[in-house]
């Protein structure tokens, strides 16, 4: 890796100035009094990017009174929501922060999500993140607004135990057996949703403290749970390629050093990940939302980490991120043509500075899918 660091585009770092006292400042700023406990209510994400990730976040109570965070995703690009699941709360008065813990997310991973009051009471910043072995992996950020009602999409778990799947399509399903499933449809309704199965109508409706529950066929209404869609063990091979980073796979004098490694694929989730893209740095798998062989190749995370600290001066200026950065004038960050997706990639450290932006490509050598 040494070899290549010499070669790195220009690498500028914001030095911060030690300031000394100035007299000019007569008084600090005013102490900002947040809530001593968090709002219940629902946010969604002040602004959706095309193609990006639409989020509902309900801060509500769970059956026994204690506060949780249902958190709903919707992604644009292939029109799938899934669900983080009743996070276990705890919030700091002093600091306006509240933290949600989640034992399972659609990471495969535990998750946490915090929400943060900004200084003017009035929007939130809300991270998320990915917990492996205590170590965060930073998902997602987003400005949130106040919302007006809870998102329906995703499964639910009944309170006879049945789960039924409420498709952003409006269609639902719902499993009996791996042989059987029951298909319907549903429809929203002020604070709630009629759901339709077969000769079986459900209404489900949300009160005022975000909690919902079902009415089974007109029986006495009871709680019903917003659960995570629990992700098929469906990945296979689908090809063979090498991993062109600009940065890392190059020595910028022309000569390229690529990294062998697998595509794999999984149809359930349209998605596909690469391992290995970044040798000998084991970072976290390159995944993006894809259908085999379409052009359009969405990237599923807003960073990937590399696992590589840069060290500058004899100082450790932190980890070196892998950003998506859009490649054409329609604002794409990632294409696939004749066989070799192109993945628009700033190299940075957040909050520090970057090696700059360039296009790495993944070429595939052999399809699996065609042998």
């Amino acid at each position: 890796m040494t070899k290549y660091i010499k070669n790195l585009l220009a690498f500028t770092v914001a030095v911060l100035a030690t300031a000394s006292c100035n007299d000019n400042f007569e008084e600090g700023p005013k102490q900002i009094l947040y809530p001593n406990r968090p709002d219940l209510g629902v946010l969604v994400n002040e602004y959706t990017a095309d193609g990006g990730t639409a989020y509902t976040v309900n801060i509500t109570l769970n059956e026994a009174g204690d506060t949780v965070c249902d958190v709903t995703t919707l992604n644009t690009a292939n029109g799938r929501a899934n669900v983080f699941s009743q996070g276990k709360v705890s919030y700091n008065p002093e600091t306006g922060v509240m933290k949600a813990e989640y034992d399972e997310s659609m990471y495969e991973t535990p998750a946490l999500i915090t929400v943060s009051y900004k200084n003017n009471l009035q929007k939130m910043t809300v991270n998320i993140y990915s917990v492996d072995g205590g170590k965060l992996s930073d998902k997602d950020v987003f400005t949130a607004v106040k919302g007006e009602k809870i998102s329906y999409f995703g499964d639910w778990q009944l309170s006879d135990g049945r789960i039924v799947s409420l498709n952003t399509d409006y269609s639902v399903t719902c499993e009996i057996d791996e042989d059987n499933t029951l298909t319907g449809k549903f429809e929203e309704q002020a604070n709630g949703a009629k759901v339709t199965l077969g000769d079986e109508v459900i209404v489900l409706t949300t009160d005022a403290q975000g909690r919902t529950y079902d009415n089974l066929s007109g029986s006495e209404s009871n709680y019903a749970t917003h659960i995570l869609t629990q992700p098929k063990n469906d990945w296979y091979e689908l090809a063979i390629g090498n991993y062109i980073s600009w940065l890392f796979a190059s020595d910028g004098k022309g000569n390229e050093y690529p990294y062998e490694c697998v595509l794999e694929y999984s149809p359930s989730r349209e998605m596909g990940r690469i391992s290995g893209w970044l040798e000998s740095l084991r970072p976290q798998d390159l995944t993006f939302y894809w259908i085999i062989d379409d052009s359009k190749v969405t990237p599923a995370e807003k960073m990937f980490g590399t696992s590589y600290s840069h060290t500058q001066d004899g100082q450790n200026l932190g980890e070196v991120y892998a950003v998506p950065v859009a490649i054409d004038e329609a604002g794409n960050t990632a294409v696939f043509e004749d066989n070799i997706f192109y993945f628009g990639t700033e190299y940075a450290i957040p909050g520090v500075g970057s090696f700059g932006a360039n296009i790495d490509r993944f070429e595939i050598t052999l399809r699996l899918d065609e042998n």
